[in-house]
């Protein structure tokens, strides 16, 4: 049985071609401490999946399940005020 999930997915590939991209951004101090998916990273960077298209799998949950949360400048802002910060508040 296939799981119409998993049919909307990307490949490894596409998630490889994400982190090769990350790893070439001379700015990536930007995105420090920030979750992104690999659809977005695509948008971004402009890849593709193995046969030419641009999966995204953040559409096919909107469409299937509805909205969700995004993490916001607000979440990171909470997110920044943890245990890892009072124990190295100069890091990175």
């Amino acid at each position: 049985k296939q799981d119409a999930d998993f049919l909307a997915s990307e490949t490894p590939l596409f998630v490889g071609r994400a982190v090769a991209r990350l790893a070439a951004d001379a700015q990536i101090m930007r995105k420090t401490g920030r979750v992104f998916s690999s659809w977005e990273l695509a948008e971004e960077y402009g890849f593709t999946d193995r046969d030419g298209s641009r999966p995204n799998w953040g559409r096919h949950f909107v469409e299937k399940y509805g909205r969700y949360r995004k993490c916001d400048e607000a979440f990171y802002e909470y997110w920044w005020q943890g245990p890892g910060e009072l124990v190295f508040p100069d890091w990175p």
